[in-house]
């Protein structure tokens, strides 16, 4: 009897060890997916993928959508001493800078002063620093997307009933950071609910009602403010619309004016940091290119050599910026 109780507690034990070895293989994967990223030896085969009907397309590896370039920025921390430090300036008033310059920093000062000497740079920095947010919650005091509230953006993006469509909201938003005209807006529908728009070819690519199908604690439909707002700044920040960018914040091609930084506070860096976050595989990165080299080549007009409007030469750099002629590379 005795000998039959000492097998069963050690049967029990070793179940207990299965078990309990099962249950960290599923944390540390768990964690594995949740703080992954592509890497570099990923980011190298992504570079390398061809598109195009001749299968001559490349991606640019100076431009906007190079997975390498994105590894490096998101290496570098750029985003993360941004998303910390701009938020707590922002929250420091004009009023206190004059009475407590001598507990703040010199480099502190020089911002400030940066920022609200100049009354529309302010209004700029100001909804950009709200979008930055709203994009990295970073709620667990690291550098995040992810978010515990039912209207985070990351959130919308994955319970997307079509898992492509969310790629194809991040490619509108990167498109319109790089100064494209992109049919993707926040429309009222005959019942009185907003819904998110992607026209494709003049037809629509997808609508996505913004009470989304996410039940909070209460039982009701959650409307996805932050989805909103976020899309709303891209569209705004056009050249000519309500949000005025400052001419310093946006293109950035010579090492000089990258080493001033001004091009963290662009649309561009926002949109290209959050994508890096969010696609966390090398086929859903491939995707992603897909995508964006669909819908510009939507806008593209019918004759490249000879646009006839600014808009149409704004794709036309757009896409020599994004992408590159195999030719071109000598291949």
């Amino acid at each position: 009897m005795e000998k039959r109780c000492t097998t069963i507690r050690s049967n029990k034990y070793v179940l207990s060890t299965i078990l309990t070895k099962k249950y960290i293989m599923a944390l540390l994967l768990l964690i594995q997916t949740a703080y992954s990223h592509v890497g570099m030896s990923d980011a190298k085969e992504i570079d390398k993928m061809m598109l195009g009907s001749k299968n001559n397309i490349a991606i640019n590896s100076n431009g906007d959508l190079s997975s390498i370039k994105g590894y490096i920025l998101h290496k570098c921390g750029y985003m993360q001493n941004l998303r910390y430090y701009l938020s707590y300036i922002i929250e420091i008033e004009p009023d206190y800078i004059e009475t407590n310059t001598t507990t703040l920093n010199r480099c502190t000062r020089y911002l400030l002063n940066y920022i609200y000497n100049c009354p529309e740079r302010c209004t700029y920095l100001r909804e950009f620093n709200q979008q930055l947010i709203n994009m990295f919650p970073s709620e667990k005091g690291r550098l995040s997307i992810e978010s515990e509230s039912y209207d985070s953006f990351t959130r919308f993006l994955r319970e997307c009933k079509n898992k492509l469509d969310g790629l194809y909201v991040l490619a509108s938003l990167f498109l319109l950071s790089e100064g494209v005209k992109m049919p993707i807006e926040i429309v009222n529908g005959h019942d009185k609910k907003n819904s998110l728009i992607l026209k494709k070819n003049g037809e629509f690519g997808f609508r996505i009602n913004l009470p989304m199908n996410i039940m909070s604690t209460s039982g009701n439909l959650v409307y996805q403010q932050k989805t909103e707002d976020i899309v709303n700044f891209f569209k705004n920040s056009e050249e000519g619309d309500s949000l005025k960018v400052p001419c310093n914040f946006l293109f950035h091609y010579s090492y000089y004016e990258l080493s001033k930084g001004n091009f963290l506070f662009g649309p561009r860096f926002l949109i290209q940091s959050y994508f890096f976050e969010y696609i966390d595989t090398v086929d859903m990165y491939k995707d992603f290119v897909g995508i964006v080299y669909e819908l510009i080549n939507e806008q593209m007009p019918i004759n490249m050599h000879y646009p006839s409007t600014k808009a149409e030469k704004k794709v036309i750099n757009a896409f020599y910026w994004i992408f590159i002629e195999k030719e071109i590379l000598g291949a």
